[in-house]
């Protein structure tokens, strides 16, 4: 998986912690707890098989305030690009998303906490 490269040897990340991990043919699930050096989280779950990727990548302050979070599920079906869609700041903030990936997701936050410096 590619977010195995993104752990390794990264600037903007302290540590992390996979939850839990597993590959079948076809099949996988990943759920991770990823910490970054401003102190923020992100919280990541992604099942993958063959036919259909749910996800849920999940971005908060180390306050537990949402920043972001990006995922697949079935609600919010007035949005165009439903089932895909984000929060943005807030629960209620829903905007339209793609079917984005761990490496989008990461490449994001990277420039978020770069622009903070």
């Amino acid at each position: 998986m590619e977010i195995f490269n993104w752990l390794s040897n990264n600037e903007f990340i302290t540590d992390y912690q996979i939850l839990e991990y597993w590959t079948k043919t076809n099949e996988s699930y990943i759920k991770l707890k990823i910490n970054f050096i401003d102190r923020s989280e992100l919280h990541i779950r992604e099942h993958l098989d063959s036919e259909l990727k749910t996800y849920s990548y999940h971005w908060q302050s180390s306050e537990k305030i949402l920043i972001v979070r990006w995922d697949n599920a079935p609600h919010h079906q007035g949005i165009s690009s439903f089932p895909h869609h984000m929060h943005d700041g807030f629960e209620e903030n829903v905007k339209e998303s793609h079917d984005i990936t761990i490496s989008d997701v990461m490449k994001y936050i990277f420039n978020k906490i770069k622009s903070k410096e």
